[in-house]
């Protein structure tokens, strides 16, 4: 459109391709502390299988940990 923007780089998704591997989005536990206070977040942590590895009949589990704030 010919119009400039500013971008919000604030929710970008990062991965790393390890093993295993790693994402995020957002403020880490310790930042989100730190900006809103302990009293203000809410962790959630649940493990559960990928469907890639219910496909594979694999036992392997991933770890998601939701920092709300």
């Amino acid at each position: 459109g010919g119009k400039s923007r500013r971008v919000n780089y604030e929710f970008v998704p990062s991965a790393v391709f390890s093993q295993p591997e790693l994402a995020g989005v957002g403020l880490t536990e310790e930042q989100a502390v730190l900006e809103y206070g302990p009293a203000n977040i809410t962790i959630y942590k649940t493990s559960f299988r990928s469907m890639y590895e219910a496909m594979a009949k694999s036992n392997e589990k991933c770890l998601l940990k939701l920092v709300r704030y």
